[in-house]
């Protein structure tokens, strides 16, 4: 695969808007309320909220039990799906990949791109949100790689 250049590198306006609502909280740690807030497509309070009342400190991160609690108390629930799912619908030459990635929303579109709300667990101890097919979050363009991924469903 080709290196991605740093001007492909680009946050959308809705992760600025996000962002935005996070420094007002003087907050940093807060890539799950971000996460949640995309993925459950509510405000960034209203994640920021639900997260809270499940334990989640100002400026600490937020463990996935956390996490899956507050997404069900938004009146979602979660489907895990394995890597290798997404693998198996790139094109043909790209199945042969052994994990899934940040830049992958962008570089496999048309996989992702299905109108669905997803969360990547990343390796990084860091999680983010695509949401169909675009990756919401500062690790667009870089390849942080997943061991997880959760579809975001309403109830």
């Amino acid at each position: 695969m080709p290196r991605i250049k740093s001007e492909d590198r680009v946050c959308t306006g809705l992760y600025h808007e996000l962002r935005t609502a996070s420094n007002g909280r003087n907050e940093k740690n807060d890539c799950a309320v971000l996460a949640v807030s995309v993925a459950c497509k509510v405000s960034y309070e209203i994640a920021h909220k639900a997260l809270e009342a499940f334990g989640r400190e100002p400026g600490m991160g937020t463990s996935y039990t956390k996490i899956r609690r507050a997404i069900g108390v938004l009146g979602k629930r979660i489907t895990v799906h394995n890597c290798k799912d997404f693998i198996a619908r790139y094109p043909q030459a790209h199945r042969i990949l052994k994990s899934v990635t940040t830049h992958h929303p962008a570089r496999f579109n048309k996989v992702w791109r299905d109108g669905k709300a997803y969360i990547l667990c990343l390796k990084a101890n860091h999680v983010a949100a695509v949401l169909n097919g675009e990756l919401h979050d500062w690790s667009a363009g870089r390849a942080l790689q997943a061991f997880a991924i959760w579809e975001i469903h309403d109830n």
